[in-house]
């Protein structure tokens, strides 16, 4: 195949990928978690939501396997549009389990309704960043519980983030936020 051939087919097949996305979304999704079915699955089942995507991605490895044996094996090539369906499915499986890595592994993103923010009202270094619930005027401490009233526990004698409900670090806060999600979804 020539480049510009292959060049073509590669533009055609990412916004196909994406089509099929976007229209599998209302069937999966819950309108604001495109991994919402992993997630339910996983609740279901009492497994992960990477072992609930592994399962699903798995029937459609297995098909395409089969087609490929059938090929291997002489029989009739199937259909292009098997094909292409099968290929895109694989496609966006692995989309989809990026997804989950970044969610659970890679990048904490603040969910809505939570604060984590820097403050040094004295301009001297002397507090951090803190983890605030909107909801409740909740602050979340070192020791994984939300106290009431914004109270960070801070006093005249704590150096530096050295306080209950200060972090040196944003990346120290958001780590906090999420391991208390996390203890709250398995609690929960």
């Amino acid at each position: 195949m020539d480049i510009q051939t292959f060049d073509k087919l590669v533009e055609r097949e990412t916004q196909r990928m994406k089509d099929v996305m976007c229209s599998k979304s209302a069937d999966y999704a819950d309108g604001t978690d495109k991994l919402f079915n992993f997630k339910l699955a996983a609740e279901l089942d009492g497994i992960s939501s990477i072992e609930a995507l592994r399962g699903m991605w798995l029937k459609h490895r297995c098909s395409l396997r089969q087609g490929l044996d059938e090929l291997l094996d002489g029989k009739d090539c199937r259909p292009e549009a098997w094909w292409i369906e099968k290929f895109t499915d694989d496609r966006n499986y692995s989309i989809l389990l990026q997804a989950l890595l970044i969610e659970k592994y890679f990048e904490f993103v603040v969910p809505e309704g939570w604060v984590v923010a820097y403050n040094d009202p004295s301009g001297k270094h002397t507090c951090g960043w803190y983890v605030y619930k909107k909801d409740g005027n909740l602050l979340l401490w070192k020791n994984g519980l939300l106290y009431k009233g914004g109270c960070s526990g801070y006093q005249s004698y704590h150096e530096y983030a050295q306080s209950p409900g200060y972090w040196p670090t944003e990346a120290d806060a958001k780590a906090a936020l999420q391991q208390y999600l996390e203890k709250q979804d398995v609690a929960g």
